[in-house]
C-alpha cells in the first residue's frame, strides 16, 4: 500500500499544498516548526527525515539505522532505532539534526530529553531514568493508562481503574491528583493540557488546564462522545 502525505498551508496569503511522499508515521514538533516523517525504503528499512516548515529543507537520519519509533521531547527528538541487530536510543537536536547521543537501548514507551520513561505494574507507576535508580509511586487502584510526556518533557498524566487521574511532575518528583472528573484530551503548549469535562449525561466540555490541574479556560467546544 502506498500513501501520500499532503501538507497544506491554510493561511490566506499562502494557501498551497505540497506532497511529502509515502509516509507511514508523522509527528509535529511542539513548536510546529518541524515535521518528523517515518518512511519505508526499498529495502524495507524504516527511515526518518525531518522537514523544516519555514525553509522547506529535509534532514535525514543516516541510512544504517532502521527506525522503530520516535517522539518529540521539548525541542529535541528521541529515536528508537536498530543497527546491526542492536537497538539504540538516538538523541537529535536542532538545527543541524545530527545524532547528539547514541545509547544502547531496549524498546520502551516515549522517552524524554532526560532519558526517562514510564511503566506501570498493577497499582504502581515506575519512573525509569538511564543510569539512575527507579522511582516507584503506589496507588490505591490499578493504573489503566498514562499519556506521552508533555511537550516540554516534564509531565505525564495517568488514569486508574476508578476513573481518577493524576499528574506526574518529573522536575518536582511528585504526583498530584486532578480534582476534576473527566479524561485527558491532548497536550497544549508547554505544560498546559486539554481536558474533557463531563457536564450532563454524555455531554463533555473541552477545558484547558495548567500543570497543576487547575482550569485556565473553558473552550467553546462540546462533545457528546469521548
Amino acid at each position: 500500500m502506498v500513501s501520500d502525505l499532503v501538507l497544506t498551508n491554510l493561511s490566506f496569503s499562502n494557501n498551497k499544498s505540497q506532497s511529502l511522499g509515502d509516509v507511514i508515521l508523522f509527528k509535529w514538533s511542539p513548536d510546529s516548526k518541524y515535521l518528523a516523517l517515518q518512511t519505508i525504503s526499498d529495502s524495507g528499512i524504516g527511515r526518518l527525515r525531518i522537514f523544516s516548515i519555514e525553509d522547506e529543507l529535509y534532514f535525514y537520519l543516516p541510512a544504517e539505522y532502521d527506525v522503530i519509533d520516535f517522539n518529540w521531547a521539548n525541542k529535541d527528538i528521541m529515536v528508537q532505532a536498530q543497527r546491526d541487530d542492536q537497538m539504540y536510543l538516538l538523541h537529535m537536536s536542532p538545527p543541524e539534526w545530527v545524532v547528539k547521543k547514541e545509547l544502547v537501548w531496549k524498546l520502551s514507551s516515549n522517552v524524554n530529553q532526560n532519558y526517562s520513561w514510564l511503566t506501570t505494574y498493577g497499582k504502581s507507576l515506575v519512573v525509569h531514568r538511564y543510569n539512575d535508580k527507579d522511582k516507584i509511586f503506589y496507588f490505591n487502584s490499578s493504573l489503566l493508562s498514562f499519556t506521552s510526556w508533555s511537550p516540554n518533557g516534564n509531565l505525564a498524566i495517568m488514569e486508574d481503574m476508578d476513573g481518577k487521574s493524576w499528574i506526574y511532575n518529573q522536575k518536582r518528583g511528585n504526583i498530584t491528583p486532578i480534582e476534576l472528573s473527566g479524561k485527558f484530551a491532548a497536550w497544549g503548549q508547554n505544560q498546559d493540557f486539554f481536558w474533557l469535562l463531563p457536564v450532563w449525561d454524555e455531554l463533555h466540555i473541552l477545558t484547558r488546564l495548567n500543570g497543576e490541574g487547575k482550569v485556565q479556560e473553558y473552550c467553546p467546544y462540546s462533545f457528546d462522545m469521548l
